[in-house]
């Protein structure tokens, strides 16, 4: 019995660790880019940029392709990367992507994207000037 709690104490310990160590924002030495002139003045812009860039981007190695979404600076880049489809947020794959959509959308973990964060981004992509 004793044997057996120790197993069970023992693998509690692991799974504790491995997931006190996660964190999606590890990624403080990537370099980001400023939001461009054209978008500067557009809030919607500035702070759906920043939730990509804390909460989606970072998460993936240097060679992966999320990385790239540190430059699409602007609406217009969102718009020519594919992701975004101005105006349709539901279409869009950023938004098809996550995980409150359900199979196949996986991204950020779950406690990564807020459902205010989750909202804003498909307010942003509605209201796209």
């Amino acid at each position: 019995m004793m044997i057996r709690q120790s197993v069970f104490l023992l693998m509690l310990s692991i799974f504790w660790v491995a997931c006190a160590d996660y964190n999606s924002s590890t990624s403080d030495d990537l370099e980001y880019v400023e939001v461009t002139a054209n978008d500067a003045n557009d809030t919607n812009f500035a702070r759906a940029f920043g939730i990509i860039k804390t909460r989606c981007a970072g998460c993936h190695n240097p060679e992966d392709r999320h990385i790239v979404w540190n430059s699409y600076d602007s609406n217009q880049k969102w718009i020519d990367s594919g992701l975004v489809v101005k105006g349709n947020a539901l279409t869009s794959d950023l938004i098809k992507k996550t995980w409150r959509n359900g199979p196949p959308g996986n991204m950020p973990p779950p406690q990564d994207l807020t459902e205010d964060d989750y909202n804003f981004l498909k307010k942003w992509i509605n209201e796209m000037p």
